[in-house]
């Protein structure tokens, strides 16, 4: 085995550099297709001014986050109101 790696790695250098990048090419661009889909899905034309961070920061959760029938409304709305105040009293 030594032998072939050594002798193949000197007779075809740039196929041998090359091969390791081969395995890392996806198979199919399914991924990418559902990343368009989801920004096309969130940008919509009112907006169209939207920042690149939000946008970024919107569909990370539209396509990570939690299914939409799995989430607890009620322990949320729970959460968020047991934080501290939110308006100032004067």
């Amino acid at each position: 085995m030594e032998w072939v790696t050594i002798h193949l790695r000197n007779s075809h250098d740039q196929l041998y550099k090359l091969a390791p990048v081969g395995l890392l090419l996806p198979t199919s661009t399914a991924d990418c297709e559902r990343g368009f889909s989801t920004m096309k899905r969130i940008k919509t034309e009112n907006r169209a001014r939207m920042k690149s961070a939000v946008l970024n920061a919107l569909m990370t959760v539209s396509i990570e986050g939690p299914d939409i029938e799995a989430v607890d409304f009620g322990k949320m709305v729970d959460a968020w109101h047991q934080e501290k105040p939110r308006r100032t009293v004067f």
